[in-house]
């Protein structure tokens, strides 16, 4: 994973988050890089993430219903190679779930000083939500987890190629990629980050329908009295893991 650093009611498709669980054990650890800077929660305290969590609002980019019991909150970075193995699975996991079941909720956290080219891929998905609307974000950034090789592999000039692919005005993409509207999203999901002590990427919140959030990948799962959410982080786990072999 890679490091650096989520509240809604969505499950628990969190197997790629912070380096410290025991079922994933060696796996989970060797995935978890390390950006800085560090957030003051790092070593276990998550009083920030349940005083600062914000709820979901409908002006997110979310896959599935804001009103479902479960909700997944990621924390991402475009150019982390372990959020695209995450990427993947929670494709797969949303394919498998009606829309009222789960909902899936991402987050820009950009990791400057490991991946330069996160930060403006992230503006582009915002400037492809700006000019196209939510389905069009999802899609923008399906296609960049496709071809990105991560870890700074992918050329930027192929952002306008991707909107000119989903059907967006490839002039319009461009303006938008110097205004501030999506620089500043990009920022505020990174500064809300901070302030709940996310340390990394992916970084994943599960909240389950009693409204407890649970950050994957930060305590044992058979401690979670919530059945499904215990359910829901098993299953990411396990595709996870299949992912990476």
């Amino acid at each position: 994973m890679d490091e650096k650093k989520s509240v809604p009611s969505l499950g628990t498709p969190v197997a790629i988050v912070i380096a410290g669980l025991v079922i994933a054990g060696a796996v989970v650890y060797g995935n978890y890089q390390t950006p800085a800077p560090k957030a003051e929660t790092e070593g276990g305290d998550w009083t920030a993430l349940f005083e600062n969590l914000e709820p979901v609002s409908a002006n997110e980019h979310i896959q599935g219903s804001p009103s479902a019991p479960i909700t997944i909150i990621e924390y991402s970075d475009l150019e982390c190679p372990y959020c695209k193995v995450f990427h993947q699975v929670m494709n797969q996991y949303m394919a498998s779930k009606p829309d009222s079941e789960v909902a899936w909720v991402y987050r820009h956290f950009p990791l400057d000083s490991i991946h330069t080219k996160a930060r403006p891929e992230a503006i582009a998905a915002e400037c492809a939500n700006s000019l196209g609307g939510n389905t069009a974000f999802w899609q923008f950034i399906n296609e960049l987890f496709t071809i990105t090789p991560s870890n700074d592999g992918l050329d930027l000039a192929q952002l306008p190629v991707m909107a000119e692919k989903i059907g967006l005005d490839v002039t319009a993409f461009n303006t938008c990629l110097d205004s501030e509207a999506p620089a500043e999203q990009v920022a505020d999901d990174y500064n809300r980050g901070l302030e709940i002590g996310v340390d990394g990427t992916p970084f994943v919140i599960v909240v389950g329908p009693s409204g407890q959030a649970y950050p994957i990948f930060r305590q044992d799962p058979s401690t979670i009295e919530e059945e499904e959410v215990q359910t829901v982080i098993t299953d990411l786990i396990n595709l996870y893991n299949a992912e990476l072999q």
